[in-house]
């Protein structure tokens, strides 16, 4: 096979390139997020009274609740700290934006929070890769179950 050949028909994975593809991943989409979140917060005394309140908890609530997920839960998924986790009330956030904010909104509006859900799950079922805190927590316990087992 030629170097075009293995590109178009790879026979394995490159473990590599996939773990730096995740990192990028969780950066990225990290990032964007939570440019959301942050916005939120400079906003929040214009937002607060007027904020849609899908779990009837109140509007200043919701926001509130949020902010800590568009902005906590994706600066820990940006470094890969509890990844599965954090990940948890971002999917549930952009399912409730989906199924009960736009429900009766275009597709148009509904696609950015599609996305993100989408790129959640995913991560969710990759995990974050070995370039992540998480990894660094896991190959320690490792170690020292090893180190126990002997």
């Amino acid at each position: 096979m030629n170097t075009f050949e293995k590109v178009l028909f790879p026979l394995e994975s490159n473990y590599n390139l996939n773990e730096k593809l995740l990192l990028i991943a969780r950066v990225v989409f990290g990032l964007l997020f939570m440019r959301h979140g942050i916005e939120k917060w400079v906003d929040f005394n214009m937002m607060a009274d007027r904020f849609p309140n899908p779990l009837g908890m109140g509007s200043e609530a919701t926001l509130i609740i949020i902010i800590i997920i568009e902005v906590f839960c994706s600066a820990a998924l940006i470094v890969g700290f509890l990844s599965r986790l954090a990940l948890l009330p971002m999917i549930f956030d952009m399912f409730i934006v989906i199924t009960v904010v736009f429900a009766k909104a275009s597709f148009a509006m509904k696609e950015i929070p599609l996305l993100y859900f989408i790129i959640f799950l995913l991560l969710l079922f990759t995990g974050p890769g070995k370039y992540s805190i998480d990894s660094l927590i896991g190959r320690s316990i490792n170690r020292r179950m090893s180190k126990l087992e002997e």
